[in-house]
């Protein structure tokens, strides 16, 4: 998926597609695989955008870029365990995000 489409999105369809690309992403960590390349680019691509919205948990913006880049890294590098704790602290981020909205 290019950049240019996911910025001509809203936030909520975005939110949406970023929860079935990281979806992918556990699958595959949970079946003791490297996520898809393609996945894991567009996740960070996901991620680029999301934090150009405003209003949506900006406190935590430098935090999701900084696990989304490490998990690119890791993955980049083929390198399991590095994803694992990657995923683990986007998942906790997510936790935390997603509690001060509701």
């Amino acid at each position: 998926m290019n950049k240019k489409a996911l910025a001509d999105q809203k936030f909520r369809p975005l939110k949406k597609q970023m929860q079935q690309t990281f979806k992918r992403i556990k699958q595959a960590i949970r079946a003791d695989s490297i996520p898809e390349k393609r996945d894991v680019d567009e996740f960070n691509c996901q991620v680029a955008i999301m934090v150009s919205y405003p209003g949506f948990g900006d406190k935590a913006y430098p935090e999701i870029i900084s696990a989304s880049r490490i998990l690119f890294e890791h993955s980049s590098k083929r390198d399991l365990n590095g994803i694992r704790q990657a995923l683990a602290q986007i998942l906790a981020l997510q936790k935390r995000c997603h509690g001060d909205l509701g």
